[in-house]
């Protein structure tokens, strides 16, 4: 049990004291841990919005550099020199603030954003420096209608999460179905994840690809 004012995923963090103190327990979620306790705990709570934005900001700070520098390698440099200092800025701040995704943590932010930053400069050397797109063509279809990809995966995730039937006298969603009965069984739970997940990422981008080979672009 972590102490009371940490910032881990505990009833007694210094994340969920402020969660309850502001949202109220009946507005936060019920997390299920690894080893089935269940914990009231919101991952997207005050204190986790925060760093959110500031994962936004920065994510725009890297698109102005590129944006605002035409010579190809300066953006290069630019981009490796920025995603340098936040990595470092990141690991750092690990060890007395742990990257934790669950809750957003500063150094996860700073950690990603660094990571992100450094390989984006290496994608735009090996796509516009060296000219090497083939392999980069299965990601547009991502690319070219992001933020409608991501509505349409968003959707299709509660669809499936909340459209279900009755099973062996229990109700289940078709999610769990394909997973409990289809996909756990034969791969085990991991793999089988695994493999639902990649299930998931090539519906959507299917989706995405018609489009793109339409040519439409939605812009929201």
């Amino acid at each position: 049990m972590a102490a009371t004012g940490s910032y881990m995923q505990d009833e007694n963090s210094l994340v969920a004291i402020i969660d309850r103190a502001v949202l109220g327990v009946s507005h936060m979620y019920t997390d299920h841990l690894a080893d089935g306790a269940a914990v009231v705990f919101d991952p997207e709570g005050i204190l986790s919005t925060l760093p959110c934005i500031a994962h936004v900001l920065l994510g725009f700070w890297a698109g102005k550099l590129i944006s605002e520098t035409k010579e190809l390698g300066e953006k290069i440099q630019q981009l490796f020199i920025f995603g340098t200092i936040l990595l470092f800025l990141g690991f750092l701040l690990d060890y007395g603030f742990p990257i934790n995704k669950k809750i957003w943590s500063s150094s996860f932010v700073l950690t990603t954003c660094g990571l992100g930053s450094l390989f984006l400069g290496l994608l735009i050397w090996i796509i516009d420096i060296k000219h090497k797109r083939k392999w980069s063509v299965f990601f547009e279809s991502f690319g070219v209608n992001p933020m409608f990809v991501y509505v349409i995966a968003a959707l299709l995730s509660i669809l499936l999460g909340n459209i279900g039937f009755t099973y062996l006298g229990e109700w289940t969603s078709v999610k769990g179905f394909i997973y409990s009965q289809w996909l756990s069984p034969v791969l085990g739970e991991y793999l089988g994840s695994l493999v639902f997940a990649l299930c998931f990422v090539t519906i959507n981008w299917f989706i995405g690809h018609i489009l793109y080979k339409k040519k439409i672009y939605i812009k929201l």
